[in-house]
């Protein structure tokens, strides 16, 4: 469906010979040449294998292994930031992985052991959530990252306050009242999509947040957040939050007096079946197997001793038409990969 677009920026790593002796085998192949037998296996830390968005992810590594003829063991954190920890350290002290792709549970409480594993001679790769702090581009940040691929969160919270834009011009509302459907107000996540919302609606002082709730991102907390919402400020205008959410909210916003705009991020296949019906505006594009499979195709070759993209966006990777937005018009061009 999409078209691969050609990425000029390239990097290319392989480590000193000296560096590799201390560590017992060859730090990178070279093209053509022959692989340190580290090459042949890679860990996978997920940081919640029951949720569908990394499970997605997961599945498309596994398949991209097989093809490649790459042995890989997943490690499942179960969201705990400790356990996903205590799993990379035993990962890179076990001496048998040439790589760990991570969708880290907390990016930033890994950087030490990252930096460790770049002494050693270990790739290391993550894929939707970035190592480190920065959530501002899928581009390394921390020394010792190889690759990341991922649709940054500020990057999503930017499209999803320029479809709002649109959402209240559609709406002829001023002031325009948005109400925020939050996996869990303050929290990393929402901090980082609400600075690209705030940045992206900063021109529009006609729009306003007057109101939010928490919903864990689930279609329960969706529809809960959203009758609290509207129980309070029944003149809302849109809603905004993960694609689950405001699934969730459907059937509120259904028997609310005023027409409400609901706008998901990273779309699930049935939120995007939602902007097909018209029961949701539009959202962002999520691309969870791609995010996954992109990370470990450029791990493996920087593993390889082969030229590596370092930062990917999917979106802009695969030359996405729904790259700034899903909306009715376009959501027949695009592809979703996970449901939820």
């Amino acid at each position: 469906m999409f078209e691969v677009r050609r990425v000029k920026r390239i990097t290319v790593s392989c480590l000193g010979i000296g560096l590799a002796v201390a560590f017992g085998g060859a730090a990178c192949g070279s093209a053509g040449g022959e692989a340190s037998s580290k090459t042949d296996s890679v860990a996978v830390l997920v940081g919640g294998g029951s949720n569908a968005y990394q499970a997605a992810g997961v599945e498309a590594i596994k398949a991209s292994a097989a093809d490649a003829g790459i042995s890989v063991d997943v490690f499942d954190a179960a969201y705990e930031a400790s356990k996903q920890y205590s799993q990379l350290q035993t990962a890179l002290t076990s001496g048998k992985y040439g790589g760990v792709i991570i969708d880290p549970v907390d990016g930033a409480g890994i950087v030490s052991l990252v930096k460790q594993a770049k002494s050693a001679g270990i790739e290391v790769a993550s894929w939707n959530q970035p190592i480190g702090s920065d959530y501002t581009t899928p581009e390394p940040t921390v020394d010792g990252v190889t690759n990341q691929a991922m649709l940054p969160l500020t990057e999503s919270g930017r499209i999803s306050g320029e479809l709002t834009k649109k959402a209240c011009a559609d709406a002829k509302s001023d002031p325009c009242k948005v109400a925020i459907l939050y996996y869990k107000k303050g929290s990393t996540y929402d901090t980082a999509v609400m600075e690209g919302f705030d940045a992206a609606i900063a021109d529009s002082p006609s729009i306003q947040v007057v109101a939010g709730a928490d919903t864990e991102a689930t279609r329960q907390g969706g529809l809960a957040g959203a009758q609290t919402i509207l129980t309070g400020t029944p003149d809302t205008d849109v809603m905004v939050g993960t694609s689950q959410a405001v699934t969730g909210a459907v059937p509120a916003v259904a028997n609310s007096a005023e027409k409400v705009f609901l706008i998901g991020q990273a779309l699930t296949r049935q939120g995007a079946e939602g902007v097909r019906s018209g029961d949701l505006y539009g959202g962002t594009q999520a691309m969870a197997g791609e995010e996954g499979r992109l990370a470990f195709e450029q791990l493996v070759n920087a593993m390889e001793g082969k030229p590596f993209i370092s930062g990917i966006n999917p979106g802009e990777y695969l030359n996405s038409p729904c790259l700034s937005g899903v909306l009715q018009s376009n959501v027949e061009q695009c592809s979703f990969d996970f449901n939820g």
